[in-house]
């Protein structure tokens, strides 16, 4: 990527360059092709932007990447949310959880132990029947997680479900929200 948008295409990229491309890759989970495909969109928005990457650049590249690459996983995370708002949203800390998860199997004991670490306010002192929210996210046709049936386990259902948590959802103020609505 360095090579390529630095060298090559000598654009410049403003601000920590390193949490630059950390993003890249963490947003497209280090899959080449979609990797590959950011990349471009972010040369196309750079070459608008007198060849400057900066913050803006960037989420421009990454909604227009969204739209082609995963626009009905961003959909079935949003259909998957609390549709109103809740004191904790739950089920919304249990969807950001599992996409920070770099591990392709987890148990809900690993996602209660996130939670606990990216939400401690709302998280501290109470019981979160993480199991039972991850069980409904396992349901239906489009299902957001496989329950693995040789133990008590979980995986995301493609890595495009990783890509789409990365990319659409944030935590502000203590709570999951979405950083990226118009997809």
């Amino acid at each position: 990527m360095r090579i390529g948008l630095e060298d090559i295409l000598g654009y410049e990229i403003l601000g920590n360059s390193d949490n630059f491309y950390e993003r890249m890759l963490s947003i497209t989970d280090r899959i080449a092709l979609e990797l590959q495909e950011l990349g471009l969109k972010v040369a196309k928005e750079a070459e608008k932007n007198s060849g400057k990457i900066d913050q803006r650049v960037l989420d421009r590249a990454v909604r227009k990447w969204a739209k082609n690459s995963i626009r009905a996983f961003c959909t079935m995370v949003s259909n998957r949310m609390n549709s109103r708002d809740t004191k904790a949203a739950r089920r919304n800390q249990c969807i950001y959880a599992c996409g920070t998860i770099d591990a392709d199997r987890f148990t809900y004991k690993d996602i209660e132990e996130k939670i606990r670490e990216l939400f401690p306010n709302s998280t501290n002192g109470v019981t979160l029947n993480v199991s039972g929210e991850l069980s409904k996210l396992a349901k239906d046709e489009n299902a957001l997680l496989k329950r693995l049936p040789t133990d008590d386990a979980y995986r995301l259902s493609s890595p495009k479900v990783r890509m789409a948590i990365r990319t659409m959802l944030s935590i502000s103020d203590g709570k999951v929200v979405r950083t990226i609505t118009d997809i």
